[in-house]
Order: structure tokens, then C-alpha cells, then sequence
């Protein structure tokens, strides 16, 4: 059930003219891909699950695609499908290629405003790669259908996260994913300062009422940043810029995350569970990457124990928080301030304009409607000096993929410094669907297969 498979594998119909003779063909292949797929899910699935670890190397699959098609890189142009390119980016990405076919590399992009997703993959059809941005599809069709169909050999994502991204489905096509594990820190921590500085000085409604030259104080009433205490979830790159900015206000700043940063530790953060960091905190800023154990990290049950009137400040990504019990809360008067650049669904709003249009998500439309929350459209990142970076890195990804490829490295043995793949349960959760998927559509042949047996002179 790899990718290369033929639409009968996949559970779909038989093609025209199948016989008895075929069908029973067919039925052995998938009694034995079951089998396989069965064989690997008994064994992880007593396995505990590790920790969270998305850079963790994980073996790779040992299903290989039917078919090897060679890798279309012979170091005289390399071309790459950029989706979800915006004006801002376009001069500094086409600036950067010029800067690498300066150095002997010739790389040709077609910039492209449309998502990366099923539909769309068609337009890398002669690519090498395709380069995605967050919230494009990058799932298993889409990967399935870049190995059937198109050139592409390596998925370029020029983000640090990688929710988005199947990765077992890219090692079982061997399709390898890179990314921008950092560009610019400082970008979004400085952005989620500035979502906590405006709501507590209320800068925004101050904004919208001075263009009316009303220049009243009343309801304008902010706190002093000095003394209250921060509460950091997780201390990567991000989170430790964050800190330290909260530091320098004089703010007490306590943390999460998986392992505790030295550095924060010698400056006094003390890092504590998620649960005593909401009852103790005033300000809650969530920098954590999104994964099945960080999913609504802040939910129902963390909010009912903090502080009245906390403030929250989410510039990660949007499923940490729990939106709908955010907009309860916000109601009862729980949650004080609640500052976003990011929202759990937010893939059909942001990075576009709706200017004249009733958007059909209810949850956002009431939440943009309170005077004490802010939202920005995902764009923490939004400096020049961190897009410069992320073009940078996106293309230096994969010159060194290119490099790899040249000199005959195997997909097997591909260690690319910013490469990801998938760990031996996604791999593991990978298999057990394909078995389940191929027992499915064993069930459908043997049902033909006994009408073929009865009827052998049919033909379908």
C-alpha cells in the first residue's frame, strides 16, 4: 500500500476487464500487506509512547515505493514550486537565488499565491522541490500524490513547525522534509510583547478612538508591567527572547517546558508544572510547538484555575489553546485580556483579505468583537530580518539536499542538519492504517472474488 500502489490497493475499484483470475491476484497482495501491517501494529502497540521529540530520528520505513524514479537534480537548474508566496516575500526570495546561482547553483522558482494541497501539487509537475509555508496541506494525499505524479523529492518548509506535514507518508514515498528550525527569535517574541503591551495600555482602543479626536482616558486603564509574573510555555528560542524581555520589565517570570534552560535558571525563572504556572501567573505567553501532547495545553480545566482577569498572549500556534473555552472565559470575566496571532483555524483566514465578507466561523466573529481581546493575522514573523533568514535557510536546505543527492546518497542514509521525520509510533500508527485500509479492501474483493468463483466467464 505504498506510494506508487495501484487505485485497487487503495480500496478503490477494480480496473475494466478484471477477471476471477486477476481478482485473486489481487487478493493475495492484500491478504499479505495486511498481514504486514498487522504484524508491526502488535508489536508497538504495547510501546509507550516517548516524550514529545520532534527532532528525534526515527528509522526509516521499510516499505519502499513500487517504483524509484530517479531524483531530477543534475546540477544545472533546480526548480522549486514556492506556495503561498506573498509580496513580501518575493523580492527577498528572488534576491537569495540570485545570491546562490552566484555560487554555481542555479535555482529557478515559480512563486505562487495558491496553497500547497491535493489540487494544487499538479503545478510542481517538473519541480525538484516544493517549498510550503504553515498552513498548507502537506498530508497524505498531497505527499502521495507529489511521489505518483511530479518530480518532487523534497519538501522545503519554511516554518519551524511541522503539524501540517505527514511525515511517515513522506519516509514511506521517500520524499524528504526540511525546515527553518529558527529564523529571527526575537521576530516573535517581540511581537507577543508588544499583543500583552497594547492590551494592558489598551493602545488599540486608544488608536480607533484618537482618529475620532476623542482623546478621553476613561476605560484606558492599564497596570504597571514591573513586578508580575510571566508564565513562559516552552523555553525554545522564542521563549527564551520572551523571558528575557520580561526580565528587563522587572517582571517575575516562571516556566514550562520539557527540559529547563540554564541560562533562564541562573537569571531566577523557575520552572514549574503547567498547573501551578496558571495559578500563580498574570500573564501567560504561550510559545510551545504544537504536538499530541501540547494540543489545548490551555483548556477548561488550566483556565478554571488561574488568576482573575489573567492575560493570555498566543503567538505559537492556535490549537494550544482551547478556543472555545477561551471565549467562555472571557465572558465570565476569567480570562481578562487574550492576545492572538495565531488561531486554531485559522488556515481559511488569515494571510488573505475578507474585506465585505461574513466570515462563517462564529468562534473568531465573536472573539474579534470583544474590546479586550487583539488579533493579529500570523504575522509575529513579519520582519525583514527574519524573512531574509527564511529564505536564506529554505534554499541552503536544499543545496545541501542537492549536494546529498549528487554525490549518490541513498534516501535511506540522508541526514540533512534540518531534516524531520517521523518517530517509530507515527510510523508505527502509519502502518496500522494502511493495514486497516488494505483489510478494507481485501473485505470488497473477496466479496467479487466469490461472485468471479460462481461466475467465471463474467468479466467486469
Amino acid at each position: 500500500m505504498g506510494c506508487g500502489a495501484s487505485k485497487a490497493s487503495d480500496g478503490g475499484l477494480p480496473p475494466s476487464r478484471t477477471n476471477a483470475t486477476t481478482l485473486r491476484a489481487m487478493h493475495t497482495q492484500l491478504s499479505a500487506e495486511h498481514k504486514r501491517g498487522a504484524a508491526v501494529s502488535e508489536q508497538a502497540e504495547d510501546a509507550p509512547a516517548p516524550e514529545a521529540a520532534p527532532e528525534a530520528p526515527a528509522p526509516a520505513a521499510e516499505e519502499a515505493p513500487a517504483e524509484a524514479t530517479p531524483v531530477p537534480v543534475t546540477g544545472d537548474v533546480v526548480r522549486v514550486v514556492v506556495y503561498s508566496s506573498r509580496q513580501y516575500e518575493v523580492e527577498l526570495f528572488e534576491n537569495t537565488a540570485a545570491e546562490f546561482k552566484q555560487k554555481g547553483i542555479n535555482v529557478v522558482l515559480d512563486l505562487i499565491e495558491a496553497p500547497l494541497n491535493v489540487r494544487t501539487a499538479s503545478f510542481a509537475k517538473e519541480a525538484t522541490a516544493v517549498c510550503a509555508f504553515v498552513n498548507d496541506d502537506v498530508g497524505t494525499e498531497t505527499i502521495q500524490f507529489l511521489r505518483n505524479n511530479t518530480s518532487v523529492r523534497i519538501i522545503l518548509l519554511r516554518c519551524a513547525g511541522f503539524n501540517n506535514v505527514d511525515l511517515a507518508a513522506a519516509g514511506r514515498c521517500e520524499i524528504a522534509v526540511v525546515r527553518v528550525p529558527e529564523y529571527s527569535p526575537y521576530a516573535v517574541a517581540e511581537h507577543s510583547v508588544a499583543l500583552a503591551m497594547s492590551l494592558n495600555r489598551k493602545i488599540h482602543r486608544a488608536y480607533t478612538r484618537n482618529r475620532d479626536l476623542n482623546f478621553s482616558l476613561v476605560g484606558l486603564l492599564g497596570f504597571d508591567m514591573r513586578g508580575k509574573t510571566v508564565g513562559i510555555v516552552g523555553t525554545g528560542k522564542i521563549g527564551i527572547a520572551a523571558a528575557n524581555i520580561y526580565l528587563g520589565f522587572g517582571c517575575k517570570v516562571v516556566a514550562q517546558s520539557r527540559s529547563a534552560r540554564p541560562e533562564l535558571v541562573e537569571k531566577g525563572v523557575e520552572y514549574m508544572s503547567i498547573e501551578e504556572l496558571c495559578k500563580v501567573s498574570d500573564i501567560i505567553s504561550l510559545h510551545a510547538p504544537l504536538t499530541k501532547g501540547t494540543k489545548y495545553c490551555i483548556n477548561r480545566e488550566t483556565i478554571s484555575v488561574m488568576k482573575d482577569g489573567v492575560m493570555i498572549i498566543n503567538t505559537s500556534r492556535g490549537a494550544l489553546l482551547e478556543t472555545s473555552a477561551a471565549l467562555e472565559a472571557i465572558k465570565s470575566g476569567k480570562i481578562g485580556a487574550l492576545g492572538l496571532d495565531v488561531y486554531e483555524n485559522e488556515s481559511d483566514i488569515f494571510f488573505n483579505d475578507h474585506t465585505g465578507e461574513i466570515l462563517e466561523d462564529d468562534v473568531f466573529t465573536r472573539l474579534v468583537n470583544y474590546p479586550n481581546v487583539l488579533v493579529t493575522g500570523h504575522q509575529g514573523f513579519l520582519t525583514r530580518e527574519a524573512i531574509s533568514s527564511i529564505c536564506a535557510q529554505t534554499l541552503g536546505n536544499l543545496q545541501e539536499f542537492v549536494t546529498a543527492k549528487e554525490s549518490g546518497t541513498a534516501f535511506a542514509d540522508l541526514k540533512l542538519k534540518n531534516g524531520i521525520v517521523a518517530t517509530d509510533v507515527e510510523i508505527a500508527e502509519d502502518r496500522t492504517k494502511m493495514a486497516s485500509r488494505a483489510w478494507g479492501a481485501l473485505k470488497r474483493l473477496q466479496t467479487l472474488r466469490m461472485y468471479y468463483d460462481s461466475h467465471p466467464d463474467d468479466t467486469w
